[in-house]
């Protein structure tokens, strides 16, 4: 064409995404359930990032630390929702000691995503902290709430 062409493109980089769920047994509360609700907002997560060809790992906050992946591709899907649906509610957790040792120590500044139903005597404000500076993650936290506990009932005990 006789004059200079100049092709701009964007560099992307691939991100390591830690989707943390909580498996206490809280979470069993509701219609549906808040865990199932949330595990299928992870994989809806786990979806998008593997469309990205992020690395995707799953944890699951349980009273002895648990989890799955990674997973890179969109073709592993099918693994993801698999091992998300047999996930089951664990009785007590410590939140805030399930979120600080939730990271492998290959992880490095991963985007951590956690979702919970934040119900924990003590708070999270601890473990939020151990992943922000001690791991220097960036974290995002997503709240599930049971149409239950937004509209409760005041009658009865």
């Amino acid at each position: 064409m006789g004059s200079l062409q100049v092709k701009l493109t964007e560099g992307r980089e691939r991100l390591d995404i830690v989707l943390v769920l909580d498996c206490s047994s809280s979470m069993a509360y509701g219609q549906p359930d808040k865990l199932t609700f949330a595990a299928q907002l992870v994989a809806a997560l786990g979806y998008v990032a593997m469309a990205r060809s992020d690395s995707v790992r799953i944890a699951c906050l349980t009273p002895r630390a648990g989890g799955f992946g990674p997973f890179g591709r969109r073709s592993r899907l099918p693994d993801l929702v698999r091992q998300l649906s047999d996930v089951a509610p664990a009785g007590l957790v410590d939140l805030n000691a399930a979120l600080a040792a939730c990271l492998s120590d290959a992880a490095r500044q991963p985007l951590v995503v956690v979702v919970s139903d934040l119900l924990t005597p003590h708070g999270v404000s601890s473990g939020l902290e151990a992943l922000q500076i001690g791991r220097q993650a960036d974290v995002v936290m997503l709240h599930v709430v049971s149409p239950e506990e937004m509209d409760p009932r005041l009658s009865g005990r």
